[in-house]
């Protein structure tokens, strides 16, 4: 989990650095059917959150202080949601890639798999939005 957290670390660094640098992206927030890719994406990332949010909650409810360390990828996708609303098609490539090396580094089913869906969502999202212009 440390290297997932890691992970999410860098990969908030950088889509941050991305997202400061440009303007937020108006195009999917304006397009009807973009937003629904934007949304399903959120969703699930939040549903994940919970998810973290969850076992550090019961860790520490049963005694186990060390659940708090749950708490730091509760955290980043608190972080990379926000910055996935401003810029989503840059949140799609980086979040790809973040379920890539998740899948390699970390554990598939918990790490990776989740990153590629949130990704794909986003990036569907902002080719929806861009080829409907």
């Amino acid at each position: 989990m440390v290297g997932l957290s890691i992970l999410m670390f860098v990969t908030s660094v950088i889509l941050a650095m991305v997202v400061f640098r440009q303007n937020p992206d108006q195009g999917v927030v304006s397009n009807r059917r973009a937003k629904w890719f934007l949304g399903g994406g959120l969703i699930l990332m939040g549903a994940y959150g919970v998810f973290w949010l969850i076992f550090g909650i019961g860790e520490m409810l049963s005694g186990d202080l060390s659940g708090v360390i749950h708490f730091i990828p509760v955290l980043m996708i608190v972080i990379l949601m926000l910055l996935a609303i401003m810029r989503p098609l840059e949140a799609g490539i980086v979040l790809v890639g973040l379920g890539i090396f998740a899948s390699i580094f970390t554990n598939v089913l918990i790490g990776g798999i989740p990153f590629l869906v949130f990704g794909l969502l986003f990036l569907a999202g902002a080719a929806v939005a861009h080829l409907g212009r």
